[in-house]
């Protein structure tokens, strides 16, 4: 039998659905980076100040660097497809959270 990494775990998934998914997580992993977009918005919206929206987006970055740390250690005993889901779920999550946003104030 032939090892590498030409051949599959499971031979009856087709591959396009890991073309699907790898696309999906770069979109994810877009949205982190598209903060640009919605500053102005949520500075208009909230009456927030430039440094206030600055320090989500510190934390933001912070937090999904030390998250890939995390997630890459637990991919190499779970696999890639739980790793990847359980971010799916994370970050739907947090994305619904952040939709229910009404204020915040920093004082």
């Amino acid at each position: 039998m032939a090892t590498g990494a030409a051949t599959s775990a499971d031979p009856t998934v087709s591959r396009w659905w890991r073309v699907a998914g790898g696309m999906f997580m770069n979109l994810a992993l877009g949205s982190l980076y598209a903060w640009s977009v919605f500053v102005a918005p949520l500075e208009k919206e909230f009456g927030w100040k430039r440094a206030d929206t600055s320090s989500v987006y510190t934390w933001a970055i912070v937090v999904f660097a030390l998250s890939f740390i995390l997630a890459g250690r637990v991919q190499d005993k779970l696999g890639p497809f739980r790793v990847s889901l359980t971010g799916c779920v994370l970050l739907t999550v947090g994305f619904l959270l952040c939709a229910r946003t009404t204020a915040w104030s920093s004082s």
